[in-house]
């Protein structure tokens, strides 16, 4: 999306912009999807069995202290009581040499 701001700008004005960031569920066909904003989570087998069920709401979300090199990790509990550890879809998976490693973005419900 864009916003445009028409003004005379001067020396020391400023403009703060605020992003909702809380974690949403998007359910299709099945399948649930966790993002915050426009960040995108995904199961990187190197740190959680990809094989769960969630729910369809996330209850909680907590950061946690990153276990592989990425972004951003972090555990999200759903509704069904499910406790997830996820990370930025852009990092999943990012050991190029080791192909047994599983990305997952859609989860089962």
């Amino acid at each position: 999306s864009y916003y445009m701001i028409v003004k005379e700008w001067k020396s020391g004005d400023s403009f703060e912009v605020e992003f909702d960031m809380k974690a949403e569920v998007t359910v299709l066909n099945g399948k649930a999807a966790v993002t915050r904003g426009c960040v995108v989570y995904a199961i990187d087998s190197r740190i959680q069995d990809i094989d769960v069920l969630v729910g369809d709401k996330i209850v909680c979300e907590e950061v946690v202290e990153k276990e592989i090199n990425c972004r951003d990790e972090r555990v999200f509990t759903f509704d069904n009581g499910a406790k997830v550890k996820m990370v930025d879809y852009a990092s999943a998976g990012n050991k190029w040499d080791d192909r047994s490693i599983l990305v997952s973005a859609w989860l089962d419900m």
